[in-house]
């Protein structure tokens, strides 16, 4: 097979490539449920974290910062094997 061969399969391949990938995220995109998502900041901080006994600061702040976490990788679970 000569090199301008190759060149041509290869760039079909790419094109194949980009056309199958355009496709696919079109029809995920289409199955997606498009309900409307409620914005964070209608939502209040009880609704959020729930229980707030891990919370810190002034519980009357304008602004709540919340970090979520995995805790059942590796560190955590050493930590509390719960």
């Amino acid at each position: 097979m000569s090199s301008g061969n190759a060149v041509k399969i290869r760039d079909a391949i790419i094109i194949a490539a980009i056309i199958l990938n355009v496709a696919f995220v079109r029809w995920r995109a289409s199955r997606v449920d498009n309900q409307p998502v409620k914005a964070i900041t209608s939502l209040p901080a009880s609704e959020i974290i729930g229980n707030p006994s891990n919370e810190l600061g002034d519980p009357n702040a304008r602004y709540l910062l919340v970090e979520f976490g995995d805790y059942q990788g590796p560190p955590c679970a050493r930590l509390f094997p719960e």
